[in-house]
């Protein structure tokens, strides 16, 4: 975040870097409060450094605290069917 204020430019290459496999265990470790505590200091970072909107930050904060205390199946079909295209 502080780079890009700092007039760095950043890229989305098309080729993938890394070839993994996300076992349950990751979907697990993306859950519970403390997880979605850790969100919302990082999104409040963003608020306050002027990165995201106070809009923005309500909107992310509601999803990212949604997802992290759903049901790991849950989560773990929203991540498959929605996020990783």
């Amino acid at each position: 975040i502080r780079m890009l204020q700092n007039g760095a430019k950043g890229y989305n290459i098309k080729e993938g870097l890394l070839s993994m496999r996300a076992g349950s265990d990751m979907y697990r470790r993306r859950s519970g409060s403390k997880y979605a505590a850790s969100q919302r200091k990082l999104f409040a970072y963003m608020k306050e450094s002027g990165f995201i909107s106070a809009a923005d930050y309500v909107s992310s904060c509601c999803i990212r605290t949604a997802s992290s205390m759903a049901p790991n199946m849950l989560r773990e079909g929203l991540f498959k069917k929605m996020l990783r295209k």
